[in-house]
Order: C-alpha cells, then structure tokens, then sequence
C-alpha cells in the first residue's frame, strides 16, 4: 500500500498537534511498512510499543492543552483517548500472548481509521472552539 500522506485538511490549525499528528502518521506507516515486509514479530512489538508510547505522550499534551484552555468537552475527549488506548493495548496483549499469532491488516486498518476519524470529527471540534474563541 501507498504510504498514509498529511495533508492540510487535517490541520487543527495548532502546530505543537499538527506535528504531533504527523509523527503519529509516520509510526503508522512504518509499522504498515514492517507489515508489508514480513518483519519478526519481535520488530512489530517495537514498533507497536513505540506508536502506543507516543500516543499517550500526545493525547497527555492534548489533554493538559484542553485543560489549559478550558475546553469544554473535555471530558468527552478524554473518554475518547482511554478507548483508543484500550483497543492498542487489545492488539499488543493479543500479540504478547499468542504463540502465532502476527498482527493483520485489521489492526493496521482499526489505526489508520481511528486517527483519520479522530482528527476530522474529535479533535475538530476542539480546533473549531479554539479558533473561534483565538486561543490557537
């Protein structure tokens, strides 16, 4: 497959989370790409360990960011960040625990999908706010 590729539409229009965003992206692909080559197991693992380990780095910056600004959904957000844990630490726990079990495109698929929603829908709603009250 074609790498996953940033563009404008994804801007939250809040640079320190645009980069955020891309570098979740980047881990995305490169574990697609790991995929794609047939790599160990022991590679993929990494690679998972590395993309669920930024993501909590990212959604603790967005979240304080919120916070900080008084989102007033953020909540919501919140709940929405613990259920995205919980599904990548699903796959991770599936994949510790089964002698053969290697990740599928499904998981790759449940990734690629939960960012792309989660940026256009969940954290446009906070880009929205935030622009309109000029806390960007």
């Amino acid at each position: 497959m074609a790498p996953w590729i940033w563009t404008d539409s994804l801007s939250v229009k809040i640079e320190p989370i645009d980069n955020q965003h891309k570098k979740l992206i980047i881990a995305i692909n490169a574990l697609e790409q790991a995929m794609e080559d047939n790599e160990s197991k022991g590679i993929l693992t990494k690679l998972i360990a590395a993309l669920k380990a930024y993501t909590d780095k990212h959604f603790s910056y967005e979240e304080e960011f919120l916070i900080k600004n008084s989102y007033p959904d953020i909540k919501e957000h919140q709940i929405k960040h613990r259920e995205i844990i919980d599904q990548v630490l699903y796959y991770e726990k599936k994949l510790e625990q089964e002698e053969n079990y290697l990740i599928d495109f499904e998981m790759l698929d449940f990734l690629k999908n939960w960012l792309l929603s989660h940026i256009m829908v969940e954290d446009m709603k906070y880009s929205k706010f935030l622009v309109d009250k000029d806390l960007q």
